[in-house]
C-alpha cells in the first residue's frame, strides 16, 4: 500500500457492513453500507482500501472488484500470530475473528496495565491482554441473538424490541426477557472485571459494538465505552 492519500476503511461483520474514510490523521464518521450505497462513488479519490471481513460475502467481492476497477489498492487484514508488538494467544490464529484482533490492536500500546475489550454485536466477545500478550477470551451469544433464541425455542415466551440500559425486575414476559438478557450481559462484564482483578488492581475494560448502549450506565473508573475500535485497528494497518 501507498502511505499517502485518503483511505477507505471497511468493516464487514456478521450482520452488517460499515465504512469510514481516513485522511490527514482523522477518521470520518462511520456509516452503514445499505442496499442503495453507491460503491463506485465510495472509491473516488481513495488511494487504498483496507478491509476487515469476518466472512466471505458477495458484498466483499463487489467492493474489491470496484476498487480494482478504480485503481484503488486493496489490503485485507488477517489475524496474525504477532503484529505491532502484540502476540496472539491462539495456536491457529486464523480462527480468531479479525474484528477481535483489530479491537485489541486499537487499544494495545505495550503498557503494563492489563485490559479487556468486549464487543457487543451478533456475538458478545471479550478478549484479555496483558503487556504484549493476548491471553485469550470468551465468545457468547449477543443480546439480540439471545433474545430471539428464547422466543424461537421456548413455549409462551414473547419479546419486544426494547433495549434497557438499567437492570430492573420485569413484570411482563417481554420485560422479563429484556431484563434477563441484560443481566446476562452485565454478568459477563462482572466476570471480566473479576478476571482482570486477579491479575492487577489497575486494569481497564473497554466496551464496543452495536449493543454498547446496554452498558452505558456501568461506566466507571475501570470501564470505558470505546467506539469504532475495528476502524482504529485498521488505521494501524493503513500506517503500516
Amino acid at each position: 500500500m501507498s502511505g499517502d492519500g485518503e483511505y477507505l476503511l471497511l468493516d464487514i461483520g456478521n450482520s452488517r457492513a460499515k465504512y469510514a474514510t481516513y485522511a490527514e490523521q482523522k477518521l470520518s464518521q462511520v456509516e452503514v453500507i445499505e442496499g442503495h450505497t453507491d460503491l463506485r462513488h465510495l472509491m473516488r479519490g481513495k488511494s487504498n482500501l483496507v478491509i476487515s471481513a469476518v466472512k466471505r460475502s458477495e458484498l466483499l467481492d463487489r467492493i474489491v472488484m470496484e476498487a480494482e476497477h478504480a485503481g484503488v489498492g486493496v489490503y485485507e487484514v488477517k489475524t496474525e500470530p504477532y503484529a505491532f508488538g502484540l502476540k496472539c494467544a491462539y495456536e491457529n490464529c486464523s480462527k480468531l475473528g479479525v474484528d477481535r484482533w483489530l479491537s485489541m490492536l486499537a487499544l494495545h500500546s505495550g503498557s503494563e496495565k492489563p485490559f479487556a475489550v468486549m464487543d457487543l454485536g451478533t456475538a458478545s466477545t471479550c478478549d484479555f491482554v496483558v503487556g504484549d500478550q493476548h491471553l485469550g477470551g470468551w465468545i457468547a451469544p449477543g443480546y439480540d441473538l439471545m433474545r430471539s433464541s428464547l422466543v424461537s425455542n421456548t413455549f409462551q415466551v414473547t419479546a419486544d424490541q426494547e433495549y434497557p440500559n438499567a437492570l430492573a425486575l420485569g413484570n411482563t414476559t417481554e420485560s422479563c426477557v429484556n431484563q434477563g438478557c441484560l443481566a446476562y450481559i452485565q454478568g459477563m462484564v462482572s466476570s471480566a472485571e473479576r478476571k482482570l482483578a486477579e491479575i492487577s488492581d489497575d486494569y481497564h475494560l473497554y466496551i464496543d459494538g452495536g449493543s454498547h448502549g446496554l452498558l452505558e450506565k456501568l461506566v466507571d473508573t475501570h470501564i470505558t465505552i470505546a467506539k469504532d475500535l475495528v476502524f482504529k485497528g485498521l488505521i494501524r494497518y493503513a500506517h503500516k
